[in-house]
């Protein structure tokens, strides 16, 4: 794999920024990806390793992309209790 230079590569996102009349910083492209990420269904320490972040409450400042997916998360819950027993448990929770 091959690395770009940070110097490089901010150099050319902040002439491209330019180019299109744009407002943001690198940082806000980070935190998009980070928060789309835990959308997504990242788990924290996805998102630490991500991110490079070393401890826990670093990575879930981007957990509140997933805030109000309480009822997808409780209708998966209901269907595993539904199954009524243990053993017959998927190993995988879909949530749409």
């Amino acid at each position: 794999m091959k690395y770009v230079e940070l110097a490089h590569a901010l150099s050319a996102f902040v002439r491209a920024r330019k180019k299109v009349g744009l407002t943001l910083t690198f940082h806000d492209l980070r935190h998009t990806g980070q928060s789309l990420a835990a959308a997504s269904g990242a788990s924290t320490v996805d998102l630490m390793k991500r991110a490079g972040h070393s401890t826990a409450v670093a990575a879930q400042r981007y957990i509140h992309a997933v805030e109000g997916r309480d009822a997808e998360v409780a209708k998966a819950l209901s269907e595993i209790a539904s199954n009524g027993s243990a053993a017959r448990l998927p190993r995988t929770i879909k949530i749409d």
